[in-house]
C-alpha cells in the first residue's frame, strides 16, 4: 500500500509586504494598459454583436464580462444594478444557446440592449474597483466554475 499524501501545502512567502498591501489598494485603472485592453476587448465584442459580425471569441468575452459583473455584484460593488446584471446575463446565455443550436451568433434588439447595459455596468465596476476587489471577484467567479 502507498502512504496517504498529506493535505498540507505551504503558502507562498511574500517578500515585500508593504508593496503587496499598497498594490491591493491602488485602483485597477492605475495599470492603464491592461485596463484599456480589457475595456477595448469588451466594447469590440459588443460592437461586433450589434453589427452582426460577432464570433465565438466575442461571445466568450461577453460571457466573461457577465461573470465579472456578477462577481463584483457579490462583493457589493454594483449591488444596485442586480436586476440589470441578471437580465444581461440571461441575454448572453440566450445568445450562447442560439450559437450552440444554429452555429451562429445572433441576438435580438432587446438582448443587444441588455448586453450593452451589462457591459456599461461592468466597465463602471472595473473603474471603481481596486486590485484587491478584482482578485476577490475573480476568485468568486472561478470558485463557481466560470472563467474570467
Amino acid at each position: 500500500m502507498t502512504r496517504k499524501r498529506s493535505n498540507y501545502r505551504p503558502r507562498a512567502v511574500i517578500k515585500d509586504v508593504m508593496s503587496w498591501i499598497k498594490q491591493g489598494h491602488e485602483p485597477l485603472t492605475a495599470d492603464a494598459d491592461n485596463h484599456m485592453r480589457i475595456v477595448t476587448r469588451i466594447h469590440g465584442s459588443v460592437v461586433a454583436l450589434q453589427g452582426g459580425t460577432a464570433d465565438v471569441h466575442d461571445l466568450n468575452t461577453l460571457i466573461s464580462a457577465s461573470n465579472m459583473a456578477t462577481g463584483y455584484k457579490n462583493i457589493d460593488l454594483g449591488r444596485d444594478y442586480e436586476q440589470e446584471i441578471r437580465i444581461g446575463a440571461h441575454a448572453v446565455a440566450a445568445v450562447r444557446e442560439r450559437l450552440v443550436k444554429w452555429k451562429k451568433v445572433q441576438a435580438t434588439a432587446t438582448e443587444v440592449k441588455a448586453i450593452s447595459l451589462l457591459v456599461q455596468i461592468c466597465q463602471a465596476q472595473l473603474e471603481a474597483s481596486t486590485r484587491a476587489d478584482f482578485e476577490k471577484a475573480s476568485a468568486i467567479v472561478t470558485r463557481n466554475g466560470c472563467e474570467v
